[in-house]
């Protein structure tokens, strides 16, 4: 009997194996998605980070399942959000996701206690809808005040800067 994809993720595993096996099976990408966006830590953590290696840019098997995995990063703990975040990232948001993903982001960056790496992945889903919609980029500006910024690390805040100057 083969171990399931749960098991193979729970325990421990050879990751080019389980992408690949992922990457070419579209049933296992499905079940990777849904492990990936649901609370059993720390398999859903799991399965978000690998899903990013499983994936295209604007991949065709998670677009119609985005808005589920918008919704999931409520209640997740940073480096989960951060996973997920790097998924969304990589797809092209449709415009009816477009507003209740800009607040998730803007309350992942603005909540200072949160890694940094979760805040700035956050930030870079902002510049990309800013981006898209320059009216945004006066509210993204105010976002990079001092006491957003201070609690960052001297390499996360030149990542911040750079893509601050996307902006200009």
């Amino acid at each position: 009997m083969k171990p399931s994809l749960e098991n193979k993720l729970f325990n421990h595993f050879e990751k080019e194996e389980l992408v690949s096996l992922v990457k070419q099976n579209d049933e296992q990408f499905m079940l990777m998605v849904e492990i990936a966006t649901s609370n059993p830590n720390p398999l859903s953590w799991r399965a978000a980070w690998l899903l990013n290696d499983c994936m295209e840019n604007n991949d065709p098997r998670i677009k119609p399942l985005l808005k589920i995995v918008i919704q999931s990063l409520n209640h997740k703990k940073d480096g989960h959000q951060r996973e997920l975040l790097k998924i969304i990232y990589r797809m092209d948001v449709p415009e009816e996701l477009e507003g209740v993903l800009f607040d998730k982001c803007v309350s992942i960056w603005e909540s200072t206690k949160k890694t940094p790496s979760v805040r700035i992945m956050a930030f870079k889903v902002l510049i990309k809808t800013a981006v898209k919609y320059p009216a945004l980029k006066n509210e993204l500006k105010l976002l990079t005040q001092k006491h957003y910024t201070e609690s960052l690390s001297p390499g996360i805040k030149r990542s911040l800067t750079k893509m601050i100057s996307l902006l200009n």
